[in-house]
């Protein structure tokens, strides 16, 4: 697969712990640990066989990690006009939030399998489909956090940075 699989996720996602922990403004953000899933290996296809001009039909065993905790994450998606892909969104009852804190992101689709361990982190997390930064969307949601994720294969479209 040339997506990350869930023990890449992982890594991607504790990285991403690590730099906000750094910021003086959030060193109380708490994230979760390998301790907090389980992993199980299990049959999966990738896009990769796909890409290559074959009919060949096969699968890759792969980690999944299972949550060993409650989770009181309550997932939406929506269309957005004019784009294929759902916005996905979430929020935690502040009670029940680790972090109080909001996320905006926009990625590819190199992300999908970070954004669920990211959700269990944040109060409120928004995770739209595109490259190019949507600033009536910050505005809306008025994040804390704000992740822009490309795939190298992808940098060219960080062009618009440079407007």
């Amino acid at each position: 697969d040339t997506h990350w699989n869930q023990q890449g996720a992982f890594l991607a996602y504790q990285e991403i712990c690590r730099k906000i922990q750094s910021d003086p403004s959030y060193v109380d953000f708490v994230c979760k640990n390998q301790e907090d899933y389980m992993i199980n290996m299990q049959d999966y296809k990738g896009d990769m066989i796909r890409l290559m001009p074959t009919n060949l039909d096969l699968n890759e065993m792969a980690p999944f990690f299972v949550p060993q905790f409650e989770s009181s994450v309550i997932r939406t998606q929506e269309l957005v006009d004019g784009h294929p892909f759902p916005m996905l969104s979430s929020e935690i009852p502040l009670a029940e939030s680790p972090n109080p804190y909001k996320l905006v992101s926009f990625r590819d689709s190199f992300f999908t399998a970070v954004i669920p361990f990211l959700q269990e982190d944040f109060q409120e997390t928004t995770f739209e489909w595109k490259h190019k930064y949507n600033q009536d969307l910050i505005k809306e949601k008025d994040p804390d956090i704000v992740i822009v994720e490309v795939v190298e294969r992808s940098l060219e479209h960080l062009v618009w940075f440079a407007d």
